[in-house]
């Protein structure tokens, strides 16, 4: 993303047809942070891509965690999920490319 947005994963901790939330959120950072004895702004959020759909799309487990994020300087977000290395879990990892709001 640009240099002043910051891109966070927001996730539920629930695997296969339970899985309800996956998504990615942007926020823009301000130009100049709190300085001492100055309120911190609150920052909104904005939906950058629900990710979920494309974790449903092959038919088979939805995985519970979505960890790893990258992006190209086209607004297209890369991100791979934890296969939790059979714990409780099929032991895939899938990867998504998806573009970003």
């Amino acid at each position: 993303m640009a240099g002043d947005t910051y891109a966070v994963i927001e996730r539920d901790k629930l695997a296969g047809p339970a899985a309800a939330l996956k998504r990615v959120h942007l926020v823009d950072l301000p130009a100049k942070g709190a300085t001492h004895g100055q309120q911190v702004p609150v920052l909104r959020k904005r939906l950058g891509a629900d990710v979920l759909p494309a974790l449903r799309a092959s038919n088979g487990w939805t995985q519970e965690k979505l960890e790893g994020l990258a992006f190209d300087g086209r607004r297209t977000a890369y991100a791979v999920t934890d296969n939790d290395a059979l714990k409780d879990a099929t032991g895939e990892t899938v990867f998504l490319r998806q573009r970003i709001r």
